[in-house]
């Protein structure tokens, strides 16, 4: 049932994610040609600056317009389908509580790589014609350089990094998921209350945060005092990225469990 679950999220979504992926390549490759016009023609061709400086302000706002429709579609979608009158329809399907919350959350990580991959795409598409800020062709030459050069520790690296990375992002949206169930437990101020608690929450979830890298210091301070001055040991870079992923891997888990409960036991469209 998760399969057709996912399937339906993904057909409903994907009408907003892929013309507007479509708009935005379309944006960044009208720009790498506008440019090399203008490299070839200079100001032959009056119309080619208006031209190149209409496409790049709206190569800004579409990319604006990803990042943001990316975290729009996801909550809204899970608030519109369990929490207002198609949550009626939805609760009648004979499905776990959980599993809308796998379904919701799976489709919300992919199209959130999805719309990263997207704008890495746009940055090598203006790559090719020399048009991305120079970082960011270093960034790829280096990267090109690294892989066939890396050890098994760097790619552990690589691996703990890109763990860390998925689990803040999973670890976020179950954060809002969470304040938007919270807040529908309410009869009235649904949303005042949704935002008590995601502010409640943060503050608590920062606090914790900051405890526990105060413990971790304090805890290895005594190793860290026999590291000679001029050099850097590998192991607390990966200890500080393995208690992050614990972290958030954590907290995820937390989040899950309290929104699926909510769900299942205190669920309120009224």
């Amino acid at each position: 049932m998760l399969r057709k679950l996912m399937k339906y999220e993904f057909r409903a979504t994907s009408r907003t994610f892929l013309p507007l992926y479509g708009a935005f390549l379309l944006a960044a490759l009208l720009l790498a040609v506008f440019d090399q016009m203008h490299q070839t023609w200079g100001n032959s061709l009056p119309w080619l600056d208006a031209a190149a400086l209409v496409t790049g302000i709206a190569y800004g706002i579409l990319f604006i317009a990803v990042m943001v429709m990316t975290a729009v579609v996801a909550f809204q979608r899970f608030y519109r389908n369990l929490f207002t009158d198609e949550g009626y329809l939805t609760h009648t399907l004979p499905v776990k509580t959980h599993t809308h919350v796998t379904a919701k959350l799976l489709v919300s990580v992919v199209w959130c790589i999805a719309s990263i991959a997207v704008f890495f795409l746009s940055v090598l598409v203006l790559s090719i014609f020399n048009l991305q800020p120079a970082a960011y062709g270093e960034i790829f030459a280096d990267l090109v350089k690294w892989i066939p050069e890396s050890n098994w520790e760097s790619w552990a690296f690589l691996l703990e990094i890109f763990l860390l990375v998925l689990l803040y992002l999973v670890c976020g949206i179950l954060f809002v998921y969470m304040a938007i169930a919270a807040g529908n437990i309410a009869g009235r101020h649904k949303v005042a209350l949704g935002i008590g608690v995601f502010i409640g929450a943060g503050i608590i979830l920062q606090l914790v945060y900051l405890l526990g890298i105060t413990v971790g210091v304090r805890s290895t301070f005594d190793l860290w005092k026999d590291i000679p001055d001029y050099t850097f040991p590998s192991w607390p870079l990966h200890g500080f990225l393995l208690g992050n992923i614990v972290f958030f891997l954590f907290f995820s888990a937390v989040f899950y469990i309290l929104t699926s409960w909510i769900l299942k036991r205190k669920l309120n469209l009224a």
